[in-house]
């Protein structure tokens, strides 16, 4: 995708400076960019679905497998796709983050303790 139709996706679902951004529109985001990037490179490609990454439609076993599959893909690519792509991977695991972290704290107002 050309980087400046790529930065307009990204501020007219997320808003500028990210602005606009949650767990909700994060999600929408990676999914349409995902889908798209598949769509444009007529190869499935890497593609998180529910927090577990496919290549060509087959999970990885293990989270470094799929690391491994995922920065393998990347050298594959133009270097702008490349960028793109971890751009996009980073968005999603910050906010995955950001989830576990409010998924806690809410915990603790209702008085939910982790369990061990």
């Amino acid at each position: 995708m050309d980087p400046a139709d790529f930065r307009q996706k990204v501020r007219a679902a997320l808003g500028p400076g990210l602005a606009n951004a949650t767990p909700d529109n994060v999600r929408a985001f990676v999914a349409w960019f995902n889908a798209q990037s598949a769509a444009d490179s007529g190869e499935p490609g890497v593609i998180p679905v529910h927090g577990v990454f496919e290549l060509d439609g087959v999970a990885p076993a293990t989270l470094e497998g799929g690391v491994k599959a995922f920065l393998d893909r990347l050298l594959v690519g133009e270097p702008e796709e490349a960028r793109q792509r971890l751009w996009v991977a980073l968005l999603e695991l910050w906010y995955a983050v950001v989830e576990e972290g409010e998924a806690e704290r809410l915990g603790g107002l209702f008085g939910e303790e982790e369990a061990t």
